[in-house]
Formats: structure tokens, sequence, C-alpha cells
């Protein structure tokens, strides 16, 4: 397929509806980057790494609550659009369902992280840290997503990031400040959520009378293995910079955390701009697979090319975005071959996330949670295994083939409809 056709094919509301997305989205992008600097200068990378360490912590724990929302939750309003009472209700009960998983995580954590040594070092960064979840709790962008309110989108990541990083420069002065770091994140998140959340209530005069038990339970049974695989995939995650912390020190975590900024920033750029299509690719393989699945091929023709030019950029100035985030100019030649390597990683993310996403879009959940457990399970046991000898790039290594393992068992899992199914 011709690039130019893909690019020239959206038609005027897509790309007016993507410019508002993306700039909303900018601030998402680039919040990190103006952060890190700011904290490895103040914190000290050491206690970078621990940051690092909290924000993985809240990040799975996010997926508990999430409860696979950002998935079945976007298709399901996406779909039931113009039905003002199935969306209020799927609105309300999926809110009730994350309210009692918070409260769940709140108390099974709280035991955590005053039972375990590990955790307890540092039990006022990791509870300061659920500040994120709750956050998330609040956060309605996921029913946004479904309708395609994307104003709304970019006005919520807009604010919640100008609160943050608002909060960081204010609070965070000293190196011991490095506690209050996530705290600040997860403020944004929850007032900027908050304010969307209770305008969503009001312009669509939703009412919690309608959720009953018997509906949060069926959704609980439903979303549950979906629920599982994303903690599997956010294990995935999680697992690099909480085993190198125990391993090898928090200063090999801050090492690490730096290029899992890079990749996160990638991915986040990706998440951006599949979930922007996402609502959009589910209503068109509702109504016609064929056409769904031309679709899909279009927007990622489009998106591969920008991200190889992106990551291209950062391979040639290695040097420089090191020296960006304040890593001490005897420490820079010892990360470059370690950062190079870690640009592999959001390249794979490339091919695989587009891969998922057409599997939900098929209905395909239940290969999906089958093939993400086993690539985490095979992934999460050689970091265990490798990590405590290897170290950094061995950890770097594990991760750039469960991506790969990942995206094969995914692209095998659909090469029927690239097969059977010529577009």
């Amino acid at each position: 397929m011709k690039i130019k056709e893909a690019i020239f094919s959206l038609n005027p509301n897509q790309l007016k509806n993507f410019s508002i997305y993306g700039f909303g989205q900018f601030i998402n992008l680039i919040s990190p980057l103006l952060v890190t600097p700011y904290l490895i200068h103040v914190c000290g990378l050491q206690n970078f790494g621990k940051i690092g360490l909290g924000i993985s912590i809240a990040f799975f724990l996010i997926l508990i609550v999430d409860y696979g929302t950002d998935i079945t939750g976007v298709k399901n309003i996406s779909i039931n659009r113009e039905n003002n009472e199935v969306i209020g209700k799927l609105f309300t009960s999926i809110f009730v369902t994350k309210l009692i998983l918070f409260l769940l995580v709140l108390f099974f954590s709280t035991i955590l992280f005053f039972t375990i040594p590990f955790f307890n070092k540092e039990k006022t960064l990791l509870f300061l840290s659920l500040m994120i979840v709750l956050g998330q709790l609040l956060n309605p962008t996921w029913f946004l997503q479904g309708t395609e309110n994307y104003k709304s989108i970019a006005l919520l990541n807009s604010l919640s990031k100008i609160i943050y990083l608002l909060t960081v420069f204010l609070f965070v002065k000293k190196e011991g400040d490095y506690i209050f770091a996530n705290f600040c994140l997860g403020l944004g998140t929850l007032i900027a959520g908050g304010i969307a959340f209770v305008w969503i209530f009001k312009k669509y005069n939703f009412s919690f009378k309608s959720v009953n038990k018997k509906e949060i339970i069926n959704l609980l049974k439903e979303d549950f293995s979906l629920c599982i695989s994303q903690l599997f995939l956010s294990l995935k995650l999680t697992a690099p910079i909480v085993i190198l912390s125990y391993f090898g020190g928090y200063l090999l975590a801050g090492q690490f955390k730096i290029m899992e900024q890079i990749i996160s920033l990638f991915r986040t750029y990706l998440q951006t701009y599949s979930r922007f299509f996402y609502p959009k690719l589910c209503f068109k393989i509702f109504n016609d697979v064929k056409q769904g699945i031309h679709f899909w091929k279009k927007i990622y023709a489009i998106d591969g090319l920008f991200l190889v030019f992106l990551l291209s950029v950062m391979f040639v100035y290695t040097k420089e975005v090191l020296a960006y985030f304040k890593v001490e100019n005897e420490m820079i030649s010892d990360l470059i071959p370690a950062f190079r390597l870690s640009l592999v990683i959001p390249l794979l993310i490339a091919v695989s996330q587009p891969l998922e996403q057409l599997l939900f879009s098929l209905n395909k959940n239940a290969v999906y949670v089958k093939l993400t457990i086993t690539a985490t399970v095979v992934g999460v046991l050689c970091l265990v295994i490798f990590t405590p000898s290897f170290q950094l790039m061995g950890a770097l290594v594990i991760l750039i083939l469960t991506e790969l393992l990942l995206a094969l068992f995914y692209y095998l899992s659909l090469k029927n409809y690239f097969v059977n199914r010529p577009i």
C-alpha cells in the first residue's frame, strides 16, 4: 500500500480530531522529558531509581483497578454510543466495580508494604505512589475515547500534566523530596479526572440508581481473564526494574529507568495513536471485517514510518540524549551501548501493539490472554535467572526477546486474516 494513499485517504474530520487529540497528548508525552532531568539533578540517580520502582508498582496496580476498562469499556461504549441508557449503566457499573477493586488494592498493598522488607524500606514513597492509582479511578478517559470526545481528552491530559509539572517543581526541592514525585503525578490525574467525571455525569444525566450487584458480578466474571492477561502484561513491564532494584541496587535501577523512560515515551505515543483509532476500528470491524482490516493497515502504515524516523534520531544522538537526562559524563560512555540496544524494544512494540489491537477488535480475547500469559511467564523467569549475572544488558536482551515472541504469537494467530482475506 502506498503511504501517500494512506495519508490522504483519512477524511477531514478524522484529521481534525487527531490534531486536537494530538495537541492534548503532546503535553502527556513531553512532561516526562521535562521532569526527569530535574528529578535526577535534584534527587540523584539512585533516588530516581526508587521513584521508578514506585511508578512501576502503581502502574501494575492500576491494571487491577481498570480491570480491562480501556479495552472492553471503550469498545462497548463505542458500539452503544447512541443509546444513553446503555452507556449510563456501563459507566456507573464500571465505576463502582473499579471503586471496589481500588479498596481491595489499598488493603492488600498496605499489608505488603508493611510486611515485605524490600518494600518496607520505601513504604512512604510507595504509599504516596498509590495516589496515581486513586487518580486513575476517577479518570474517565476510557469513556471519552468510546464516545470519541477528543477535545475533552485533550483538555483532561493537558490539565493533569500541567498540575503534575507545577507541583513537582513546587514540592521537590531537595534530595529527600523524591518521595513526593509520584504523589504529584497522581494528584494531577485526580484533579483533572475528577472534574471530567463530574462533567460527564451532569452532561449525560447518569445516576448510580441503575447500578445493581448482578451487573457488577457479571462485569467481574466477563472481564476476569482479560484482567489477568493485562496483569501479566504489566508484570512484564514492572519486573525488570523491581528485579534490577533487588539484585543490583537502586543506582542500576535508575540507569534502567532512564532507558525505560524513552521506551515509555514511545509506548505512550503508540498507545495514544492506537487509542485514537481503536473505537473507529471496533466500529468498522463490527460492521465489515474486510473494511476494518483495510482501515487498520492504513493507519499503521503511517505510524510505522514516523516511528522509524524518531528511533533513528535517538540512535544517532544517544550521547546528547543521555547528557540531557543529567547522566554523569563518566557514566555516559558505559550506557551508550545499552541505550541503543533498548531502542529495539519500542520498534518491536510498534509491531506487537497493532496486532494486539486487532485481536481485541476481532473478539479474540481468549487467544490474547493465552499468548500474553505464556510470553510473560517465559520473560519474567528469564529475568529472574539471568539478570543477577548479566544485569542491565541481560535485562534488555530478555525484554527484546519477550517482545519479539509476543509479536510472533500475535501474528501467527491472525495470519489467516492477511493470507485468506486479501485487502
